[in-house]
């Protein structure tokens, strides 16, 4: 190095090193666990590392030689990193936030039952998962942006919300475990829901009351067995709602005096077995409605009062089984109906009440074996009405009473 370069860089590297003791440094994060008996949040002895900072990760932990245990929230918290709310050895952990003391929350990610037994009651201030990605790593047995119940196989986790603000990113009930929602109230998911998401995942979500939105799509039965009990309110959904999502899947949706909103497709038995019915309150689809969509694959669909409009068009057996079954309401189709598409399919529809208007076509039997059964009410098809469109497939009509 010539003589002038080596004495310009003898000058320089001392400065830069002072330079870069000089700049802020940024806080270490950490993992701080609960060692405390049950009690408030905001207690730094109730904390290994202290009070959980921005960024940290927060483990409420109980377990045979603790005891069942309960941390009221009672502060506003920075963004944590992720929260793990969890009981073992047969107890049960407990995370409250409530009206006095109150407190806000706010995580990247939080798992409300993770080897054991985690609940959440929420009846004020707000809970905000996800509203941020992680910045730092997260710990085993959590999602990023997702609040999870249920996360392993034999875990259990409740989240009762019955007051206050919940928005999340994802969620899931029932990862791998067991997981139930009970919802009294609003809740936001601004991407996508799950309810029994793996083989061993078992999910239950539940609305007395309040309004549902989900930005995504929502599914009832991914891998595991899903169960959702809708007794009044509103639910919106941005994308597709599946029931019975893949082979060997279980959803159930039951909506009673509720409206449900889709914004694409509904899927009832895409892959396994899926059932909806409607008791009352209004059903709309902005796109088709699939009824036993995939080979192998059961679908069933009762609407007993209410109405449904499905946008697109609406098949009943697609590639597998499909029933529908209309007592009372009214139903229009803005495209056409197909009971029993695709080769191999089987596909059921019976009214006995209220109306039926078809914008398109009406096949029974196109491709698979298709029946139509008309005991009374009203049935229109603006297009042609079709008995077993293509050879070898079999058509069948009966009407005993009503118009079409």
């Amino acid at each position: 190095m010539k003589p002038e370069k080596l004495k310009y860089w003898r000058a320089i590297v001392p400065i830069l090193a002072l330079l870069v003791v000089l700049l802020p440094q940024s806080a270490q994060a950490v993992t701080t666990n609960w060692i405390g008996d049950s009690g408030n949040w905001n207690v730094p002895a109730n904390w290994d590392m202290g009070v959980p900072g921005l960024g940290d990760d927060a483990f409420l932990t109980s377990n045979a030689i603790t005891g069942s245990l309960t941390t009221t929230l009672d502060t506003v918290t920075p963004l944590l990193n992720a929260v793990v709310v969890d009981g073992t050895g047969g107890t049960t952990f407990t995370l409250r936030q409530t009206y006095y003391p109150s407190g806000n929350l706010s995580a990247s990610a939080e798992t409300i039952g993770l080897d054991g037994v985690g609940v959440y009651n929420h009846s004020a201030g707000s809970n905000t998962v996800g509203g941020a990605a992680a910045v730092n790593p997260l710990p085993a047995g959590t999602l990023d942006r997702t609040l999870v119940l249920g996360f392993r196989d034999g875990s259990s986790g409740t989240y009762n919300k019955n007051g206050g603000t919940l928005t999340t990113y994802d969620l899931i009930v029932g990862r791998a475990g067991t997981g139930t929602f009970n919802l009294s109230g609003n809740l936001t998911v601004n991407n996508n829901e799950t309810i029994g998401n793996s083989a061993t995942g078992v999910g239950t979500f539940q609305i007395s009351y309040g309004d549902l939105s989900v930005g995504g799509n929502e599914t009832i039965g991914f891998n595991g067995i899903g169960t959702f009990s809708h007794s009044s309110g509103n639910q919106t959904i941005g994308g597709s709602l599946l029931i019975g999502r893949n082979a060997g899947s279980s959803g159930t949706y039951t909506a009673g005096s509720a409206d449900l909103s889709v914004g694409n497709v509904m899927f009832v038995g895409r892959g396994g077995t899926g059932v909806f019915s409607s008791s009352s309150g209004d059903v709309s689809i902005t796109n088709n409605l699939i009824v036993g969509r995939l080979a192998g694959s059961s679908g069933s669909f009762t609407m007993s009062s209410g109405n449904l409009d499905v946008g697109g068009q609406e098949t009943i057996g697609y590639e597998g089984i499909g029933i529908f079954s209309h007592s009372s309401g009214n139903h229009i189709i803005g495209g056409g109906l197909l009971v029993g598409r695709l080769a191999g399919s089987s596909g059921s529809f019976t009214m006995s009440s209220g109306n039926i208007e078809v914008g398109g076509n009406e096949v029974i039997g196109a491709a698979g074996d298709g029946s139509l059964i008309h005991t009374s009410g009203n049935h229109t098809v603006d297009g042609n009405f079709i008995l077993g469109r293509d050879a070898g497939t079999t058509g069948n009509f009966t009407q005993t009473s009503g118009n079409l």
